[in-house]
């Protein structure tokens, strides 16, 4: 399954506490935490993160702006997530 990539002005985003304070997203009943935010020239980077945790089952979104991308998986399938390349 591949991520779902949305405009994030269409998403509501919130603070939540798991051992400090965190960022999450709400989009269609489903709610997410942040794993890594993109500049703009880093799209394929965002893309390729996101492919990588789907294909280990987990449920990803990734949220477009302007100046840039983010990364969020599922509250439901959080466990330790894979390190991401820098």
């Amino acid at each position: 399954m591949l991520p779902i990539v949305i405009p994030e002005e269409i998403t509501s985003l919130f603070k939540y506490w798991q051992e400090e304070i965190k960022v999450g997203m709400t989009h269609q009943n489903e709610l997410y935490s942040q794993l890594r935010t993109y500049n703009a020239d880093s799209r394929l980077a965002a893309y390729d993160d996101g492919y990588k945790l789907s294909a280990a089952g987990k449920q990803v979104c990734i949220t477009v702006t302007a100046t840039g991308y983010t990364l969020w998986q599922s509250l439901r399938s959080l466990s330790p997530a894979p390190k991401m390349s820098t």
